[in-house]
């Protein structure tokens, strides 16, 4: 609860930070997703290659050109060889800073790198099987390096990314995925998230 409490205060913090009438400034949003690879503890409990789809919110930064800060939703699920449906689900949210090489200077390719922090549910599904379902909340970490193609509405992007709540909740993602940016977006924002 504590972990959940430290994430909310955090992300209210870096939304209520942020500018909101700068002309340069945009929003961001995403989606995306790719195979999800176990590591550690889970790799060693026997699962087998996953899946993982995400959606975000990223705000520019005026002050620093490419520098964003946002918000990161994503959902894991990993299988266990052998078995039917036993899997291992990690929903996740993080609060994001990332940094665009290249943003400034309007480059078509841009390379980027993004950290989070935030909290994970390892949900264990244990299917059909005997074993009962298990699920703990933990305290997250992500980090990852990506490249985007700045094409204007749509931003095509490719990356790695590593997910961690500890040494048993711990996978890495090989994703693609869209961007659109937009400015000019105060009444739309304020549609998708009222105050």
């Amino acid at each position: 609860m504590k972990q959940k409490l430290l994430a909310m205060v955090v992300l209210a913090a870096l939304v209520d930070a942020l500018p909101r009438t700068a002309q340069s400034q945009m929003w961001i949003p995403a989606v995306g997703g790719g195979p999800a690879f176990a590591m550690g503890d889970l790799k060693d409990s026997g699962t087998e290659t996953g899946w993982l789809g995400f959606a975000g919110l990223d705000y520019t930064l005026a002050a620093m050109p490419g520098a964003t800060v946002g918000v990161s939703l994503s959902y894991a699920h990993i299988p266990y060889e052998g078995t039917a449906d036993d899997a291992t689900n990690i929903p996740a949210a993080t609060v994001d800073v990332a940094y665009a090489f290249g943003a400034a200077t309007g480059a078509k390719i841009q390379p980027y790198v993004r950290a989070g922090i935030g909290v994970l549910q390892h949900k264990y599904d244990a299917g059909s099987s005997t074993g009962g379902d298990e699920s703990e909340t933990k305290l997250a970490g992500a980090a990852g390096v990506g490249i985007s193609l700045n094409m204007g509405p749509v931003t095509p992007f490719v990356g790695v990314h590593y997910i961690t709540g500890g040494s048993d909740t711990q996978y890495y993602t090989i994703y693609a995925g869209l961007a659109f940016p937009m400015s000019g977006m105060t009444s739309t924002m304020s549609r998708i998230r009222p105050r």
